[in-house]
């Protein structure tokens, strides 16, 4: 009988911390556009120029890249702005990773412990569905508890990568099901067929780029991509701009490796596109990447739950750059003397 008290107890509390929970991620997601903004701002100072870069059939975007990148002026200028906009940065990275982030997980985790409807329980149904909601209350209230420890602290180490790193908040189209599920739980992407502007995995600065390539619902994942050594497509040589739109493996294959990630210019749908690059043999395949990290699901222009909870699947290279980035904090803004 004890047993059965503490269960409704611990059923009620969970209940009450779910609504909490739903309260707070909404109310937090409220204030989406005014960060965005801030996110949008940095993104202009980065790159002032790229609204005379949008044509890849004209040579000047390539010469006055070149001019103005081996005469020092670029490099210069990303080095200054980079350290001009850390409080930018900062501030994106505390909303977006940390209290948007949290809120969410926190809903998404509560709500598998009380409505489960990850694996077989999606399959479930009355009696039978009940009998296992009972059975596996006790490992799901464990699990939430031992998954949040990890996704409580992740939020804030990537932040400190966001410092060092010229990072954004993007959106990517997919569609609802195991292709989000892969995004959100896994952090697995696929390397699509439609390489327009290069091998790799597609992100839009607005909703209406990632809802051009997503399903019949919007579904979109907000993401926070690492925009590391970005280069704008039309600025490229002729060799590798005569492919845009024909063939993007070609253009991964003859982008310089310095250069992990593409910017392009679509004039048929008046928008920027950005492209982390992946080797051509990794087309049509599910691959990892630090660089990009999702934060939400959305659907219909309202977030929306990931089933089952999101999960960490760190990597060796996500570790390196985690440690590269805090060592690099701590020197940076340790006091000296």
């Amino acid at each position: 009988m004890e047993l059965v008290s503490l269960f409704l107890v611990i059923t009620f509390y969970l209940s009450i911390f779910l609504l909490l929970s739903y309260i707070l991620k909404e109310t937090i997601y409220i204030f989406n556009p005014i960060f965005f903004l801030l996110n949008r701002v940095q993104w202009i100072l980065y790159n002032p120029l790229r609204v005379f870069f949008k044509n890849p059939n004209s040579n000047f975007s390539y010469k006055t890249f070149n001019l103005l990148f081996y005469t020092g002026v670029i490099p210069a200028y990303w080095i200054f702005i980079h350290i001009v906009t850390t409080p930018l940065r900062f501030i994106n990275a505390v909303y977006f990773n940390i209290l948007l982030s949290w809120s969410v997980n926190i809903y998404d985790s509560l709500a598998e412990v009380l409505n489960p409807k990850l694996g077989k329980m999606r399959h479930r149904k009355g009696w039978n569905y009940l009998f296992f909601w009972i059975i596996g209350f006790p490992i799901r209230l464990f699990t939430m508890v031992i998954t949040n420890i990890f996704l409580f602290i992740e939020p804030i180490i990537m932040t400190g990568v966001d410092i060092i790193f010229p990072t954004y908040t993007m959106y990517h189209g997919t569609s609802f099901g195991d292709a989000h599920s892969d995004i959100a739980q896994k952090g697995r992407w696929l390397v699509g067929s439609g390489n327009f502007a290069g091998t790799g995995i597609y992100f839009g600065m607005s909703k209406t780029v990632a809802q051009h390539y997503s399903d019949s619902q919007n579904t979109i994942i907000l993401v926070r991509v690492t925009l590391m050594f970005n280069r704008n497509l039309a600025t490229t040589s002729s060799e590798i701009r005569r492919y845009i739109g024909s063939n993007g493996d070609q253009i991964s294959r003859q982008l310089p490796s310095f250069w992990s990630s593409i910017e392009h210019w679509r004039d048929d749908m008046k928008w920027f596109e950005y492209c982390i690059i992946q080797a051509p043999e990794k087309k049509h395949s599910m691959v990892t990447t630090w660089r990009a990290r999702p934060i939400a699901v959305i659907q219909k222009d309202k977030l929306a739950r990931i089933w089952g909870g999101k999960s960490i699947y760190p990597s060796f290279s996500s570790i390196s750059v985690i440690i590269f980035s805090w060592i690099m904090l701590f020197i940076l803004f340790t006091p000296q003397g």
